[in-house]
């Protein structure tokens, strides 16, 4: 039976090539730092 730490591990997606910008975020979404700072974009 699963447990709930094992529900809330997600697995990142792989880049899609090399020269992607975006980064996999553990919450499962994209994101790109600009201006030191994180932006998240959709799944």
């Amino acid at each position: 039976m699963p447990t709930k730490a094992d529900d809330s591990k997600k697995t990142k997606p792989d880049k899609p090539h090399d020269e992607f910008p975006l980064f996999a975020y553990p919450n499962g979404q994209w994101a790109e730092k600009i201006n030191r700072k994180p932006l998240h974009f959709g799944k």
